[in-house]
């Protein structure tokens, strides 16, 4: 896991940078949201692949009787299921944030 992380970060630099036209803050701006997403992602992806292996596959193993828990195509329907649950809360967000307006808050943000 640490060596995909370094070879991640390793690659990250080797992206074509294209500057935005504009203030020099412009191109500082959108260099650290870039950066920060980057790092957000590879830390939450550190974060949940152990705590699948630890808690998540035994309880399927015991639920489901099967050593690897659950099977491929199962993981397939659950992915699937997952990405309407999300659409189906950014519709919410975004007709909230339609019908507030301006009055809106960036909290309504975090769920998306």
């Amino acid at each position: 896991m640490a060596l995909s992380c370094v070879l991640f970060f390793m690659g990250t630099r080797l992206y074509v940078c294209v500057r935005p036209e504009g203030s020099p803050f412009t191109y500082f701006a959108q260099g650290s949201r870039s950066k920060v997403a980057a790092w957000v992602n590879m830390v939450a992806l550190t974060a949940w692949l152990p705590a699948y292996d630890l808690l998540v596959v035994p309880a399927l193993w015991r639920v489901m009787g099967r050593e690897e828990g659950i099977s491929q195509l199962q993981r397939i329907g659950i992915g699937l299921e997952l990405s309407v649950v999300t659409m189906a809360v950014a519709v919410a967000v975004e007709h909230r944030q339609r019908w507030a307006g301006a009055r809106s808050s960036w909290a309504w943000m975090v769920p998306q």
